[in-house]
């Protein structure tokens, strides 16, 4: 018998059968009305989602390709921009304008701690020659398990009127917890498909506003893959300046009409719950939560290994006896930590099996808890 497996990662995620059938067709003509039909619906229902009127593209890429993407179409090289240093994808950011020859400002926060809207008002209010042309922030820092007060922080960089652009990273927490681009006055939103849109990895999108676009004129950084002109472009015939993988932004469009089904509004509240249940159910078999303040993600829950207990033995026995996939820590808190993705197609009922197999793992290894302790938390949480 062919055994379900969970996939808990922090992302991709498990993809939900209407997503696979409608990706499991035949091609069409990626310069042809069927597609041009396709692209615009996927376009205008991504905008719904990020709650903005802004121009929005779709890359065949990863998010950190998006990244890139924002990278060479804003700046020029020797331009500062400020990103978050506190997990590896808000250093990521820095990273690739590194590569550029952009200038990296980190904001320096213990990995595990959230940046917060004072951090970034002393870093704009110490640049009023407008030296820094960007902050880069992620919503969620999957590395960590931390959630970012983007909202605040949106607020705090209009209110300084500092020049910059405030970018940010979507990939995990789009579609699953609210962001408002326009009315929260983020000029740029990066986001990918293998999270909250449930689908396959292989799309990103970036969504940007006026004053972004302004910025992209005073950029000389080369570019062709990523050139948002031509995208701009191709767009204004519902097409794109490559070829496409159309399977995925077929998926892409019945992913759309699943979240519109649900109502955006229970989407975010049912992954609300799904953290809430993870984190009283772990806490009732004695692990201990990495973040402890209310900074913690409504995507992941990240967790201290038990002492005596090994990531690549828990995640050997996880996947191997009881097909269960977590994920380990990265960069320093590798062997440190383990991550519980809870994000996209997924239930409170799912969280029986879910968590009932993590503490199975865990008694294999040993683990003093008692069989059924996460089930009876959450059938005294489940409501």
């Amino acid at each position: 018998m062919e055994q379900k497996e969970y996939l808990q990662i922090p992302g991709p995620t498990n993809v939900p059968e209407r997503i696979l059938k409608a990706m499991h067709r035949p091609l069409v003509n990626h310069r042809g009305p069927e597609f041009r039909e396709l692209l615009k619906f996927c376009v205008e229902h991504l905008k719904q989602l990020l709650c903005t009127e802004n121009e929005l593209f779709i890359f065949p890429s990863s998010g950190s390709g998006a990244i890139e993407s924002t990278i060479v179409n804003f700046f020029s090289a020797g331009d500062a921009i400020v990103h978050c240093a506190n997990g590896v994808f808000g250093e990521r950011a820095g990273t690739i304008a590194k590569a550029y020859g952009l200038n990296p400002l980190p904001i320096s926060k213990k990995w595990g701690e959230a940046v917060q809207p004072e951090d970034l008002k002393v870093i704009l209010d110490n640049d009023p020659e407008g030296y820094i042309k960007a902050v880069y922030v992620p919503h969620c820092e999957t590395s960590t398990g931390i959630q970012q007060p983007i909202e605040a922080l949106a607020r705090v960089h209009r209110e300084c009127k500092h020049p910059s652009l405030f970018i940010v990273d979507a990939v995990s927490s789009m579609a699953m917890i609210p962001l408002e681009q326009d009315k929260w006055g983020i000029d740029v939103v990066i986001s990918g498909s293998q999270k909250g849109l449930m689908l396959p990895p292989g799309l990103s999108l970036v969504s940007i506003n006026a004053k972004a676009r302004a910025q992209e004129e005073k950029s000389n950084l080369p570019k062709w893959y990523w050139n948002y002109g031509a995208m701009r472009k191709a767009l204004e015939e519902w097409s794109l300046p490559f070829t496409p993988p159309t399977s995925l932004i077929f998926g892409l469009r019945e992913s759309l009409i699943m979240l519109e089904e649900e109502g955006i509004e229970n989407v975010y509240a049912r992954h609300e719950k799904l953290a809430n249940l993870t984190r009283s159910a772990c806490e009732s078999m004695g692990l201990e939560l990495f973040v402890k303040s209310d900074d913690y993600s409504r995507t992941i829950t990240s967790l201290h290994l038990p002492e005596n207990i090994q990531w690549p033995e828990l995640s050997e026995i996880c996947r191997k006896k009881y097909h269960l996939v977590l994920g380990g820590g990265l960069g320093q808190l590798k062997g440190k930590i383990f991550r519980i993705g809870h994000m996209g197609n997924l239930d409170e009922q799912d969280l029986y099996s879910i968590l009932g197999r993590l503490e199975a793992a865990l008694i294999d290894q040993g683990y003093p808890v008692k069989p059924g302790t996460s089930a009876a938390s959450l059938i005294q949480k489940y409501d």
